[in-house]
């Protein structure tokens, strides 16, 4: 258990608290470096992932709408099978 490795060996009291001596070496460990504007960078990629995802769904919107105008007769023109086209058709836009 990690809060027993803290227990001084010498304590023999039912708690589980650090020594002094060890409360002030972890008091003093330098702190881990963060590079500067990691997080600036983590947040502008998860931007540009959110835009990016939101474009594709309304690019299958509009491509799924454009379907749904055809005529039979346009849709036979470049699919042969009128299954594939409903099926593409009726999916919501969030599926690919």
């Amino acid at each position: 258990m990690f809060v027993s490795s803290w227990r001084d060996s010498a304590d023999s009291s039912p708690d589980h608290t650090m020594t002094a001596t060890r409360a002030a070496a972890v008091r003093h460990l330098p702190p881990t470096p963060i590079p500067l504007g990691h997080t600036a960078e983590k947040k502008h990629s998860l931007l540009e992932r959110i835009r990016q995802v939101l474009a594709l769904w309304r690019r299958r919107h509009q491509d799924r709408a454009m379907l749904r105008s055809l005529s039979p007769r346009q849709i036979a023109d470049f699919c042969p099978r009128q299954a594939d086209v409903e099926a593409e058709m009726h999916k919501p836009f969030w599926r690919a």
